[in-house]
């Protein structure tokens, strides 16, 4: 056990880093502070990195998504997307299958009569949905 010197609380050895007297959580604390004093300045610098290797970035994009470790990383958080949110993918479905079969005919935006998606209010009735455009869709997921 060490005592840290920025919180004065004893903690394991394990917490500290190669010859650091602060562990590793206020570490991390005076990390986020300093991210947060600095962050339109950072995000200018990263904005102004981005602009200027733009195509060196992309070309490295481009070759990464060709691996089989993007690919499996890919497949990897689908899976786990579908097992976290089982009722929002099996509304989905039901309601494209509908849609496919003719079941559900899709109709114009409720609010502004544009070209609209659908919304599920409610997972376990997949197939009552109110059909928003996207504007509008996202303004309902995001009101308070």
């Amino acid at each position: 056990m060490r005592v840290c010197n920025r919180c004065n609380l004893p903690r394991e050895a394990s917490l500290y880093g190669k010859n650091r007297g602060t562990c590793n959580f206020c570490r991390q604390e005076q990390s986020r502070l300093k991210y947060l004093r600095n962050r339109e300045k950072r995000l200018a610098q990263c904005k102004a990195y981005n602009q200027k290797h733009r195509e060196k970035i992309k070309a490295y994009q481009v070759e990464w998504w060709q691996t089989e470790k993007a690919k499996k990383a890919c497949i990897l958080s689908h899976q786990k997307y579908i097992a976290k949110n089982r009722d929002k993918v099996n509304a989905r479905a039901r309601l494209h299958y509908a849609l496919k079969k003719g079941y559900v005919k899709r109709q114009p935006c409720e609010v502004c009569g544009k070209k609209a998606e659908a919304h599920h209010p409610d997972y376990a009735r997949p197939l009552d949905v109110n059909w928003l455009c996207r504007a509008h869709h996202v303004e309902e997921h995001f009101s308070v």
